[in-house]
This record gives C-alpha cells, structure tokens and sequence, in this order.
C-alpha cells in the first residue's frame, strides 16, 4: 500500500472502513493508485483518486479480446470528456463510495459531481458520470467518473453527491 493510501487506509478504519474485506480496496486498491480525498459523512464514505487518462473498454470488447487486466470496465453511463481548466490535460477521476457503517462498497449509485478550479475562481461545473470497474478488479473497484480537463498546479474543489448525501473533496494537483 503506498503512503497516501496507508494514510487513507488509518482514516477509514476510524471511520468502519471501506471494503474493509481486502484490505481497503475500494479506495486504495492498488499502490500505484493516486489517492486525493476522502470524506466521511453520517451515510457514506467517498473517496476520490485523479489518474492519468485511463483506458476504458467496453464489456463487448473485454469478452471479444479476452482482455484480464488493465484499465477500465464501462458499465453504465457514458464518457464525455469535461474541460474544468482552459488548457489542462486529461485526468481520470474515480469516485469510489461505501457505507458508512457497513464499509461495503456500494454499487447501483447515480452519483452527480462538479468540479470548480479554485485557483481560477471559476464556477463548479458538472462532468458526466459513468459507472466503471478496474479490468479485472471485480466490485470491490466499483467506481463513478470521467476524464477531466484539469491544470497541474491548480486546486479543485470536487462536490459529489448521492440523493440527499454531499461531500466537497478539495484537491491538489
């Protein structure tokens, strides 16, 4: 486990922990993961970590190429690239999310997120929300994002919210 996530793997223990079963998969399931933000509130746990662009193949395409690992799994939803920043490159955000108090990981979620450049001051803007899997990871990596358009340097304020339940991840990139 890198350090990031051994820091966010202590934060969720306090907090019931989050797919807890192995090893805090669901946020920090593997070391070369980039672990940005976790926040905990009375229903879930939401963790967020900003990749490089990730390769995202549909269920059709791992079945016909027999593809085990690597990347994505597109489940629901679709991709569509946001630009947040004028200028930035292209990162992938996954938003992991478990309960609260079981620490499972939760699945059949319709998330909504935006995303505000805070050190522009420009206002959130929404980005589509898919519904993804690691290649091979199986539902302990469930996940919502997309790839965003954001500016090494620059801090982001990332609302997320399910139902009634919000949460702001601040980053830093």
């Amino acid at each position: 486990m890198g350090a990031l996530c051994g820091v966010a793997a202590a934060a969720l223990l306090a907090a019931g922990g989050c797919g807890s079963s192995n090893g805090f998969a669901a946020i920090c399931r593997s070391p070369d993961e980039q672990f940005h933000a976790s926040k905990t509130t009375a229903s879930h746990v939401f963790g967020l970590s900003v990749t490089g662009p990730e390769v995202v193949h549909t269920r059709a395409e791992v079945k016909a190429q027999h593809i085990e690992h690597g990347g994505d799994v597109l489940l629901a939803g679709r991709l569509a690239t946001t630009a947040v920043s004028p200028g930035g490159s292209s990162r992938h955000f996954e938003l992991h999310v478990c309960d609260a108090r079981t620490g499972r990981v939760l699945g059949g979620l319709h998330p909504v997120m935006r995303v505000a450049d805070t050190t522009l001051g420009s206002p959130a803007k929404r980005i589509a929300v898919a519904t993804m899997e690691g290649t091979g990871e199986g539902f302990n990596d469930r996940h919502y994002g997309d790839e965003v358009l954001l500016q090494s340097g620059h801090g982001y304020a990332v609302t997320v919210a399910v139902g009634k339940d919000r949460a702001v991840l601040p980053i830093h990139l």
